[in-house]
């Protein structure tokens, strides 16, 4: 049934072993166009639709054929041109040029996504297993339910023990937040989208777009707390599980796992539409016995980061971190990154595995110290099984000065091509305009900064790119390791079995890695 009031995709439609699927529509970027939030939000020049389609299937029982009737946005040329991303996956469409359709058979759940001719107004599809949970966790009083249709919920703050449940069909406005209960559960195969809001600080009480910090405030919780709310975020609360929705058009960061949070589950998440500035997608903040698995993530901004002390009343350390079976698109900056700022912090133990990066634009897996505190540690980092495309001709990020300005045409951008990093381990000072923000309320003394990053792994990294992608006609992606600033010390780090277009780094000249300040000399292995 399709869900009331939301026009279907324009580009593509979608059945499932014969079945009509609904396909979705969201706003994503176009290019990767960025500046210091300048209080107000990013023009819609910069961004395009793109479509999705979710479904369930017994994956057990039988493989499911997906057929895809491409629409009049794309031409019979176009159909010489198809991807289907993963390229890992090894999906291979069966191209029917006459009726314009596309089939394909899926064995088991899958996140991916359909391009035609490039990345622009891309399908988004999301192959999800049979949900787990039963009608009796639906039905029970301790259950906030959103069936089938469109629901203004507005600001939702889950008790301790209560399941929210998001139905198929169901596409609720509002964002969750979290603040100081345990046991809560959020799950449904929906929609939450947070798209009528405006981003906290550009918010104003009793006014339209200010829904989310009116009722903040009145149940009496800090603006700053409010301000960093996007789809969901978590507050000081335990044993929170999230499964299985779909997250769009958050003002800020999709989801925020902060404030010491722990044993927290996010499962089968997908996250899309989030074009907005800083739209991050997921943020695992001060917060200890975190996995998160089978989600798919497209942002705008980086897309799974632990972050270390940064937000209003955070003390605590990352620990104990787990991020598995992802696929990622960063339409931006870092697909996954370990962040530090300039507060002091503990970030250990966290592990990035069987991760597929289908698109990142500055770096693919990223350690970043923005200036640096005074007793920062960042230690016991893995990296492994990443799988980490790009595209033939990957457009480079561009700062944009002011409200005229406008992203360069790609014919018009200078040699060489762009290609992003493939690894980055440094410190960084973003510039006045963040300091302007970020310091107003903490004293900073920048001659007793003391950064460390040490027992680092990157292994099994495969980078695959178009012969074209960089001016040497070789795409081979630069890494970074250390910085030539006496704050930043980096010990023990080590690259196992990295390989570039198939072939195995024999040097570390293959991994066209620069070395500079206070670094051990990385092991290659």
């Amino acid at each position: 049934m399709n869900p009331p009031l939301e026009p279907p995709s324009a580009d593509f439609r979608v059945t499932i072993n014969g079945m009509p699927a609904f396909v979705h529509q969201a706003r994503v970027s176009a290019v990767p166009f960025n500046r210091v939030w300048p209080g107000h939000q990013r023009s819609l020049d910069q961004t395009e639709i793109a479509s999705f389609v979710s479904f369930d299937a017994d994956f057990g029982s039988f493989p499911v054929t997906v057929r895809i009737d491409v629409l009049d946005r794309f031409s019979d040329a176009d159909l010489d041109h198809v991807e289907i991303r993963p390229a890992g996956y090894g999906i291979r469409p069966i191209i029917d040029r006459q009726n314009r359709t596309l089939t394909f058979t899926l064995a088991q759940p899958r996140h991916l996504t359909v391009e035609i001719n490039g990345w622009h107004h891309a399908l988004h599809l999301f192959a999800n297993p049979l949900a787990a949970y039963t009608a009796t966790d639906i039905r029970s009083p301790d259950t906030l339910h959103f069936g089938p249709g469109i629901h203004h919920a507005g600001l939702i703050l889950p008790r301790s023990g209560q399941t929210i449940h998001i139905a198929e069909g169901a596409i609720v406005y509002g964002a969750i937040l979290v603040h100081r209960a345990d046991n809560v559960r959020i799950l449904g195969r929906g929609i939450l989208d947070s798209g009528p809001y405006h981003r906290g600080e550009q918010a104003r009480e009793n006014e339209p777009g200010g829904e989310l910090l009116t009722t903040g405030l009145a149940a009496g919780l800090p603006r700053e707390n409010i301000n960093y709310l996007g789809n969901i975020a978590a507050i000081e609360s335990r044993h929170l599980t999230i499964d299985g929705i779909i997250l769009r058009d958050a003002p800020l960061w999709s989801m925020n796992i902060r404030n010491g949070c722990h044993d927290v589950t996010i499962n089968n998440v997908k996250i899309i539409g989030q074009w907005r500035y800083n739209a991050d997608g997921i943020n695992l903040c001060t917060s200890s016995r975190v996995h998160v698995s089978n989600c798919f993530v497209r942002s705008f901004d980086d897309c799974i980061i632990a972050r270390g002390v940064h937000m209003l009343g955070e003390h605590t350390p990352v620990n104990d971190v787990r991020v598995t079976d992802c696929v990622l698109w960063c339409d931006w900056g870092r697909a996954l990154e370990v962040w530090t700022g300039y507060k002091s912090a503990r970030i250990s133990n966290v592990v990035f595995e069987n991760i597929h990066i289908i698109r990142t634009n500055q770096v693919a897996l990223d350690l970043l110290t923005w200036w640096g505190g005074s007793d920062t540690t960042v230690s016991d980092i893995r990296f492994e099984n990443i799988f980490v495309e790009t595209d033939p001709h990957p457009l480079p990020p561009v700062m944009q000065e002011n409200d005229a300005h406008r992203y360069p045409h790609p014919v018009s951008l200078p040699p060489p091509r762009h290609c992003p990093k493939l690894f980055s381990a440094t410190l960084n000072d973003p510039g006045e305009s963040w300091k302007s923000r970020l310091f107003r309320d903490h004293a900073y003394d920048p001659a007793r900064r003391n950064v460390v990053f040490k027992n680092i792994l990157v292994k099994n990294v495969h980078f695959a790119a178009p012969a074209s992608c960089d001016s040497a006609n070789v795409a081979i992606p630069e890494s970074l390791v250390g910085k030539d600033d006496p704050a930043l010390h980096i010990q023990d780090i080590c690259f196992e079995n990295i390989r570039i277009n198939g072939q195995k780094a024999q040097t570390l000249e293959n991994l066209r890695l620069s070395v500079r300040g206070d670094v051990t000399p990385p092991a290659l292995r």
